[in-house]
């Protein structure tokens, strides 16, 4: 056994032998305030801490919320007590917030300040929603809730909360005083301010108050390591681990990243000896950025030990790229191999554009290696399944180059399930809505985990005797450039990529729909109505928040006869919008339907858009009428069913391009407004006419003769701007 005198003898020589890009330290015990309560440390079984005092007590006008806390081995024990005259449960899953919940914020190790959260620090929403018990978006969340639990006669509902210690990445007596804040949130129609203990979440400028309590160290002996932060986002920034020791003989603490490796001695006592390993953010570099954490007895007997992935934005890339690089040759078709290489293209042409300095670099990496990481968690970690893949209806990014701008851009195409190659299949062109972040990522993420706009796949095998009518086709969601409302560039990247679907896939031109969700139900409609001739079928959903006559209203004329799905929920602040846009449609005797979700906020669960387009996709295309107009207020939508406007402009509000056409019998009568002349195909390709046909345009015979393609005026439009693509 090492003497005190052999301890710190090898402790100098520690630190004689130390490498600056690793080091290890003691943590300073924090000074706390006189006062301060001590959290019981109990065993998993134990329920004795409840039956006391509560450490808080709160009233509102009508609530009552009571708190009490322990700690286990195993992680942070909270029953809190809402006294509530009504339990609002209407809502489920990411909507939890809604009705009535409590929010439990975490400071694991107490070393928060300022506003921003640290990394481990966490948040979770507890509720009794329309489902059951549930807490939304955590690691673990089985494991969190004992019970919740409603009393209707008494008027409580009770919350038995278990949160590990690893889901804020941290282990047993890894803090002397960690912080805990919470916040009992009602209904939000119930005009009950929320009771609050600490703040989770500060105002700008302002720290969080977290209430800190003293966690006693116990009387067994035990050693955990976990990690603080394993990855770092800019100079001076440090990834560390923190181990902490109560023992009762002497240990070692080894710690190895590449070839550095370094070494602290711990000597026996009653209090608790933490450590900080860290490394520097520029010693953090692909093949020295696995951090590797034993602690042993001296005569090499293991107590614990734990590996660390560590990460910068450049080790993230690296890993990713050997990860992609490790797929491709498992893949067994062209659709693959450009699924993979079109994501690992997006990926680097973001980390390529990664700030080199400044306040952005540290918020743009960390978003970059969460990201990755997002994406990296739901790649096949040996070899890509195809099959696994289409029968779960899952998408493939496919990457192209803009026409417009030469950019790298990209969609996503889920396959209809049982593809066959060769066969045609309906087509659906999803628009997403607003992004929290325009970054290329957040909709490349959403391609792999879908998690947070849940309208097109879950990841469950569809079943072959019941397949959704949507999933018998093709899937197209293009990513259009972010939060760009599928307008100029970002609707020209939407016809690319219908376009580029066209080139490889066989598609059945009587069954194309389009569709869009909240900003993309504008880009939805947009869309389709200007090229009325491509559809069979338009569903918007949760959009028109901000109806406008002027935007919206008249592209009806140029819509009519294609049927139009409209969809929302009960709680969306957009169903007054939806509303009229449906008042609309009844006005100008479109086939549509119009349904109100129950208790559904602003969202386009995967349930409903199923069952939605089941609904549209009994449409076909419609045929051409003898009687159509077209309106256009884009030189990039310049006409329908073969006959195209000439245009000096491409883009302006008012006077728009217009036209009317009626055919009876082999006689088209077409009258036009602000155009320079009008391209018109009579047959197969446009209107559909065989044999001789007579042309009037504004009042004058222009042409009799073969149902061909003919100009009238001296601005008609070239073949070139004739091409839809």
């Amino acid at each position: 056994m090492h003497t005190s005198a052999s301890i710190s003898m090898l402790m100098l020589a520690c630190v004689l032998s130390a490498q600056a890009a690793l080091t290890i330290s003691p943590l300073p015990e924090p000074q706390l305030p006189a006062g301060t309560p001590a959290l019981q440390l109990v065993d998993p079984g134990d329920v004795s801490w409840q039956q006391g005092p509560p450490l808080w007590h709160a009233a509102g006008s009508t609530v009552v919320a009571k708190a009490w806390f322990a700690v286990t081995p195993d992680g942070l024990r909270v029953r809190i007590d809402v006294t509530d005259p009504v339990h609002t449960t209407n809502f489920a899953g990411r909507n939890l917030w809604r009705g009535d919940c409590v929010y439990v914020g975490i400071d694991a190790r107490g070393d928060s300040t300022g506003d921003d959260a640290g990394p481990d620090d966490a948040t979770f929403i507890f509720g009794l929603g329309k489902n059951g018990p549930e807490v939304v978006d955590a690691p673990g969340a089985s494991e969190m809730i004992n019970a919740i639990t409603r009393d209707n006669t008494r008027g409580v509902t009770a919350y038995d909360l278990a949160v590990p210690w690893a889901a804020v990445h941290s282990a047993h007596g890894q803090a002397a005083a960690p912080g805990i804040a919470l916040t009992v949130s009602h209904g939000k129609d119930c005009g009950e301010a929320d009771l609050s203990w600490g703040r989770i979440r500060g105002a700008e400028g302002t720290p969080r108050a977290f209430n800190r309590m003293r966690l006693p160290a116990g009387t067994e002996p035990f050693v955990t390591i976990a990690p603080r932060q394993t990855r770092v986002t800019a100079p001076g920034q440090e990834a560390d681990v923190i181990a902490a020791l109560h023992v009762a003989s002497n240990a070692l603490v080894r710690a190895v990243l590449g070839g550095t490796t370094q070494h602290y001695a711990v000597a026996p006592g009653e209090s608790v000896t933490r450590l900080r390993i860290s490394v520097p953010a520029g010693d953090i570099v692909p093949g020295a950025d696995v951090l590797s954490v034993v602690v042993c007895s001296p005569d090499g007997e293991i107590m614990n030990e734990k590996t660390f992935e560590l990460t910068s934005g450049e080790v993230a890339m690296e890993r990713f790229r050997e990860r992609i690089e490790r797929l491709l040759p498992t893949a067994t078709n062209q659709i693959v191999t450009r699924h993979l290489e079109s994501t690992l293209m997006v990926v680097e042409s973001v980390y390529r554009m990664l700030p080199l300095t400044g306040a952005a670099r540290a918020e743009e990496t960390g978003y970059f290696i969460d990201k990755v990481a997002q994406i990296s968690a739901r790649l096949p970690v040996e070899r890509f399944d195809w099959e696994a893949h289409v029968r779960k209806a899952l998408p493939f990014v496919q990457a192209f180059i803009s026409e417009r701008d030469y950019s790298l851009q990209f969609y996503a195409l889920q396959l209809p399930y049982g593809w066959k190659p060769g066969m045609a299949y309906p087509l659906t062109v999803y628009l997403h809505g607003m992004v929290g972040n325009v970054n290329p990522l957040e909709g490349l993420s959403t391609a792999f985990d879908n998690t947070h706009q849940d309208t097109l796949f879950a990841f469950d095998d569809i079943d072959p005797a019941n397949v959704p009518a949507v999933h018998r086709g093709f899937i197209l969601a293009p990513w259009g450039r972010g939060n760009e409302g599928y307008q100029g560039i970002s609707e020209a990247d939407v016809m690319q990529s219908i376009s580029d679907v066209k080139e490889r896939f066989s598609i059945d031109e009587e069954r194309q729909y389009m569709s869009g969700f909240s900003m993309g139900c504008s880009g939805a409609w947009g869309i389709a109505a200007r090229t009325p001739d491509m559809w069979a079928g338009i569903n918007t959903a949760s959009g028109f928040g901000q109806w406008s006559e002027t935007r919206h209203a008249w592209l009806a004329d140029n819509a009519r006869g294609i049927p139009v799905m409209v969809w929302i929920g009960e709680l969306d602040g957009m169903l007054d919008g939806a509303r009229e846009f449906n008042r609309l449609l009844v006005s100008r005797d479109f086939a549509q339907k119009f349904e109100v979700a129950k208790d559904v906020p602003h969202t386009y669960p995967y349930a409903w858009y199923k069952a939605n387009m089941a609904w549209l996709m009994q449409f076909t295309r419609p045929r051409r009428t003898d009687e159509f107009t077209f309106e256009t207020d884009t030189a990039a939508h310049a006409g329908r069913n073969g006959i195209m406007m000439g245009m000096t402009w491409r883009q302006t509000p008012s006077p728009r391009p217009h036209f009317a056409c009626s055919i009876a019998s082999q006689t088209v009568t077409i009258t036009s407004e602000n155009t320079t002349g009008l391209a018109v195909a009579l047959g197969k390709d446009g209107l559909g006419m065989e044999g001789e046909v007579t042309v009037t345009w504004n009042g004058k015979e222009v042409y009799a003769g073969p149902a061909a393609t003919i100009e009238l005026g001296a601005g008609a439009p070239s073949d070139r701007r004739r091409r839809r693509r």
